[in-house]
């Protein structure tokens, strides 16, 4: 018997990994839920690329596993959603609105380590990409809110 791994078929099977991963998050298994996402990435990589969409989900998807649980796993979720934005960067740009989610959300995650200064300069860039592309709603209104929270206060 011939058996062969074909990429669509290797992609589905992180898709429902990842999936299962976030039914495992919502049910407050933190480490099963981690471990089938970062599963689900390792797919992502090898078969549809390191800088696939796919792959930047799952990124973000650990990272958002990781800061809902314990404080001592913030450091690990701010580098891998430091990770998912770098991806980001290169494969979008440094403008594309699909930024703002990231750094927003490590705008967060800063306020949270007591990082006022590394907080507002996420929060300013994504502000910034709002701003030029004319974006408004209510990721850009969490933005603007937060920074004035901190500036107001800094």
């Amino acid at each position: 018997i011939v058996r062969r791994n074909h990429a669509g078929t290797r992609a589905m099977e992180g898709l429902m990994l990842k999936g299962i991963g976030f039914v495992y998050f919502q049910q407050g298994k933190l480490e099963d839920a981690v471990g089938l996402v970062k599963k689900a990435l390792r797919i992502f990589r090898k078969t549809l690329g390191r800088e696939s969409e796919e792959a930047i989900d799952a990124l973000v998807g650990i990272a958002t596993i990781l800061s809902s649980g314990c404080k001592c796993k913030r450091a690990e979720a701010t580098e891998t959603y430091e990770e998912a934005l770098g991806i980001r960067r290169r494969a979008l740009g440094d403008e594309h609105e699909k930024l703002m989610g990231l750094l927003y959300v490590l705008g967060t995650l800063k306020i949270e380590e007591e990082d006022v200064e590394g907080a507002i300069e996420y929060l300013r860039e994504a502000q910034g990409i709002c701003e030029r592309k004319g974006l408004s709603g209510e990721m850009a209104t969490n933005v603007a809110t937060a920074l004035a929270s901190l500036e107001g206060g800094a």
